[in-house]
């Protein structure tokens, strides 16, 4: 009998490269989209899903317009030097045309057009600095492409914003909101991976036995998810989203489409075996078969196991300033990493920080645990090969241990040592946050962000008490998530232990933000990538319908500016579409996170636990470029705060 493959592709097209148009590498008019689509070419940035790029370059002296083989050519100077002789050195050539420079010879823009609403869109580097150069080869695109009067105008930033509607104020916009609304296909996690497709509404996704061979289908947007082999969602994602950096950690291929949950296709593979591939541009579904579906299974299999290293010894309550990376197997990650960001200085001065910050180390937790048979439970938990592949049975086994942990008694010494602790710590609250920090968190290999809590308790209160937080926070360490995350990286579960970092609880934040210390859009390209949201709604587990600010923050001195400049990829809907910084605050925040990341690259990553990620940086053309941190901060009566970092595992 015959094997039915269905192969089902999104619209949006996937580019053939290398072709050129009976041997031309350039055009001076583009009459139709046949000739549009043999020179574009793939955008330098990631930013979108399903665009494509045609470069535009305009000689101002004799005000030619070519538009290149963006195959041939991936950059202009590219073009510009081996078709019109172009002499500079490559540094001087960015900074002379990539903005308004007297010296300037060329123009260079971008069309790029979006697929999923058909739309053409002229654009700049973001370095760009708005002139009536602008208007010019914006006309010469009209007038001499086939998009005509339908070309739009892409500024990127928010300079470009202001200044186009004084120099050239009839030119047709499009807003970074509006093409990120206008997109259907989102690309989070390429990769491609074999199982069986199941559509589980987002409301029933706890209550389901989910296998680690399923490919997710789902309304709205998770903010956990078991071990899968693929990640398919309706709501688009800020990359920095607990979903998306789950994935991306355990290589998950994910991917969001808004049609996703009605699409026709989609639906004739709900329960069947598939391949799925995720590209920049497009994805693919092929009806597979069960016997590819194991053997993809044996092939993905974490064989090399994640060791953990543990103190239970030191008992001392000690302050942060005292902690460094190093003291990670008593303090956990959170806390050592909080330790190392004491020791940064900005012009002489400290980074701000929550006050009173210290940590309660893993020996306590380690006492709690034994003392009341739970390291037991946890051993039988770990040992029971049939309870791994239930889920259903190994949420109640954990959801039992974690209400032991919390229903047990206090031990008395400790919370007196702790009460002594927070008063002398001289903050100006009596709220304080007791948040996790195993030593499987926030550690080289594995990040384990969003898997464990983070409680608030209030000296002398009875209701919210200290005690109560602190249990809490022990309990998180047994959640199914964080469970079956350590699951996948091989970690021995009997070997896991919490600390618990203190620091004062903050009042309504202004603005709440993540940052990835590196370009996650163009590989080895200056930039820092930044999620913001106003007041406390979060970044990485936003509401249904809440789009984050979203930017690359660039170091223009390479184009002999002084300041950086902001490529905005979406503005917050809670913001009315306006930034959430001010160009001052945007300086200062660089500034902090370059300073975090200078020293992590410069000392941290020379001890021992740093040994296979240095390996892998020393493969990078540019080490420090790839290298990156993750780091949390908040805005809050104008000062900026950080909470917490971590290097980025990607």
């Amino acid at each position: 009998m015959k094997k039915l493959f269905l192969l089902y592709i999104i619209f949006i097209p996937a580019i053939i490269w290398g072709q050129t148009i009976d041997g031309d590498t350039y055009l001076n008019k583009i009459e139709n989209e046949k000739q549009f689509k043999n020179f574009e070419g793939k955008p330098l940035s990631d930013k979108y899903g399903g665009a494509t790029a045609l470069k535009v370059v305009v000689d101002r002296t004799s005000g030619k317009i070519y538009f290149i083989d963006s195959k041939l050519y991936q950059y202009h100077y590219d073009f510009c030097t081996a078709i019109l002789g172009e002499t500079e050195n490559l540094y001087d050539f960015n900074a002379i045309n990539y903005q308004n420079d007297i010296r300037r010879k060329y123009i260079l823009a971008t069309i790029n057009h979006y697929s999923s609403d058909n739309l053409y869109a002229l654009e700049f580097a973001a370095t760009e600095i708005f002139s009536k150069d602008v208007q010019w080869i914006y006309d010469l695109c009209k007038s001499n492409t086939f998009i005509g009067t339908k070309l739009m105008l892409f500024p990127r930033t928010n300079k470009q914003i202001e200044d186009i509607k004084i120099i050239a104020p009839t030119i047709p916009c499009v807003t970074a909101d509006a093409i990120y609304k206008g997109l259907v296909y989102q690309p989070l996690v390429k990769n491609e991976s074999y199982g069986y497709l199941r559509k589980i509404h987002l409301d029933s996704l706890k209550d389901k036995n989910i296998k680690s061979t399923d490919i997710i289908l789902t309304n709205g947007s998770p903010n956990e998810m078991p071990l899968t082999r693929g990640v398919i969602v309706t709501e688009f994602q800020s990359p920095l989203s607990h979903i998306t950096i789950l994935c991306q950690n355990r290589n998950t291929p994910m991917m969001a489409y808004k049609l996703g949950f009605e699409d026709a296709h989609l639906q004739k593979l709900v329960g069947l075996p598939v391949h799925l591939i995720i590209t920049q541009d497009t994805f693919y579904i092929t009806l597979s078969t069960e016997e590819l579906v194991k053997k993809y299974s044996s092939k993905i299999k974490n064989s090399k196991p994640l060791q953990l290293k543990i103190d239970t010894l030191i008992s001392e309550l000690i302050s942060c300033e005292k902690l460094s990376y190093k003291s990670t197997y008593f303090a956990g990650g959170k806390a050592a990493n909080f330790g190392e960001l004491t020791k940064i200085r900005i012009d002489g001065e400290k980074l701000n920080m929550p006050c009173g910050a210290f940590v309660i180390p893993i020996h306590y937790y380690w006492n709690h645990i034994t003392k009341n048979g739970f390291d037991t439970l946890i051993r039988n938990i770990y040992k029971d090969s049939l309870l791994q592949t239930n889920s259903t049975q190994l949420r109640a086994k954990l959801k039992s241990l974690r209400k032991q942990i919390e229903q047990a008694p206090f031990d008395s010494v400790l919370l007196s040592m702790i009460q002594n602790k927070l008063i002398a710590t001289q903050c100006s609250t009596n709220r304080f946050r007791f948040r996790s920090s195993t030593n499987a968190e926030d550690i080289v290999g594995f990040g384990g962000a969003g898997l464990y809590e983070s409680h608030t308790g209030i000296l002398y209160d009875s209701v919210k008490s200290i005690a109560r937080a602190i249990k809490k926070v022990w309990a998180s360490t047994w959640t199914e998530r964080a469970y079956l995350e350590r699951g996948y990286f091989n970690i021995n579960q009997t070997k896991v232990g919490m600390a618990i970092l203190v620091n004062e609880a903050f009042g309504t934040e202004d603005i709440n933000g993540v940052a990835i210390t590196k370009n996650l859009y163009r590989e080895t390209f200056h930039g820092i990538v930044v999620n913001m949201q106003k007041g406390e709604t979060p970044v990485v587990s936003p509401p249904p319908n809440v789009t984050s600010e979203q930017e690359i923050i660039i170091d223009a001195t390479e184009y002999h500016k002084k300041n950086t400049v902001v490529d905005y990829i979406t503005f917050s809907n809670l913001n009315d579409g306006k930034p959430l910084l001010t160009k001052q605050q945007t300086e200062v925040l660089y500034k902090t996170l370059i300073a975090i990341k200078k020293h992590y690259y410069n000392n941290v990553l020379k001890l021992n636990d740093f040994l296979e990620y240095n390996k892998r940086l020393k493969s990078y053309v540019g080490a420090y470029e790839s290298f990156a941190m993750d780091i949390e901060f908040k805005w809050l009566n104008g000062k900026l705060y950080v909470k917490q970092a971590r290097v980025y595992n990607d």
